[in-house]
């Protein structure tokens, strides 16, 4: 879940802005390109071997088809 009023905090206090996405948003910016395991996901899983949280923070690498 978002916490909207910690962005609000943020942006108006900060440069650059931030600005929330889901999931769904973000695959749209590699929309066409060849995904590479473990694909989108939250940025804490990344790494299968650590125990973390899943948070609404993505982290995604793709290549060029």
């Amino acid at each position: 879940e978002m916490n909207v009023p910690a962005m609000e905090f943020y942006n108006k206090r900060a440069r650059p802005l931030i600005r929330a996405r889901d999931g769904a948003q973000i695959a749209a910016f590699v929309d066409g390109l060849d995904l590479i395991e473990p694909g989108l996901i939250s940025a804490p899983l990344w790494h299968t071997d650590a125990e973390a949280a899943e948070v609404p923070l993505w982290a995604v690498v793709a290549r060029k088809p």
